[in-house]
């Protein structure tokens, strides 16, 4: 994690089966014993990123708790307004599935395949998820012709 994760007390991850209100629960519970967090890192589905979402919510922590999220999903820009996500690294979920299919093809035709793919990512701010997000829709409508 880098020099700086001496700085930060890293709690435990939080275990939500992909349930909203358990990762709200869970979450709810460490702000509690935590006062001070000052930020957290939600990774999953829409479930849980809702449930985080609630947890700040309902702590009162709008605003005050950075709240940084995975891969674009509609549901983030429900806590825009609010100050419930911060922002977000996104995937090109497009060039993942595009570089899959082209190297499937390439195996299948006996061709040699690389072990490693990057795959970039973004970072978009909270005031720029919904943009980004009609930018994605817009890609997937265009490329998936």
């Amino acid at each position: 994690m880098g020099d700086d994760a001496k700085n930060f007390e890293w709690l435990e991850p939080i275990q939500d089966n992909d349930q909203s209100a358990e990762s709200k629960r869970q979450l709810e519970g460490q702000i509690t014993s935590n006062p001070d967090m000052a930020a957290v890192f939600s990774l999953g589905s829409e479930g849980p990123d809702t449930g985080v979402m609630e947890a700040i919510k309902s702590q009162g922590k709008a605003g005050s708790i950075y709240h940084f999220g995975f891969d674009y999903t509609p549901t983030w820009e429900n806590g825009v307004s609010n100050n419930l996500i911060s922002g977000i690294v996104d995937q090109d979920s497009y060039q993942i599935g595009k570089t899959i299919i082209d190297t499937l093809d390439k195996k299948i035709k006996g061709e040699d395949v690389d072990d490693v793919y990057p795959v970039s990512v973004k970072w978009v701010t909270a005031d720029k998820i919904v943009e980004y997000g009609k930018e994605k829709q817009t890609q997937f409508a265009e490329e998936t012709k």
